[in-house]
């Protein structure tokens, strides 16, 4: 269902040494493909089309190849790769934040119950 409800992301980039199961597929960027622009591609396109299955849905090779990809001047994909990736570390900026605030509240509670405030 990960490939409808996207709870984690369906395209991840790996480097070096790697072992890939059934589910997976593999694509290597070529000369005029930045890579995070791909992986940004997919992690942001809707699949309702592309997969099958009713309880364990899948996305086939055949599927994958119909999705389609629009190809900018390499220079705007690098652009593009180097936006996500700033707005990638905002999330964790902010997803750092959250957990901190969450711990104050809890400390905050903690106290309140405790007549400590």
């Amino acid at each position: 269902m990960n490939l409808i409800n996207r709870t984690k992301p369906i395209a991840l980039t790996a480097a070096g040494q790697f072992w890939v199961n059934n589910h997976a597929h593999i694509v290597a960027a070529g000369e005029a493909i930045e890579l995070t622009y791909i992986q940004e591609l997919l992690n942001l396109t809707d699949l309702r089309d592309f997969v099958t299955g009713i309880d364990q849905m899948k996305l086939t090779r055949t599927n994958m190849d119909r999705i389609p990809v629009p190809i900018p001047p390499l220079a705007l994909q690098e652009e593009f790769a180097h936006r996500a990736a700033e707005v990638r570390e905002l999330e964790a900026a902010q997803a750092a934040s959250r957990q901190r605030l969450e711990a104050l509240f809890q400390s905050v509670l903690y106290r309140a119950f405790n007549g400590d405030l």
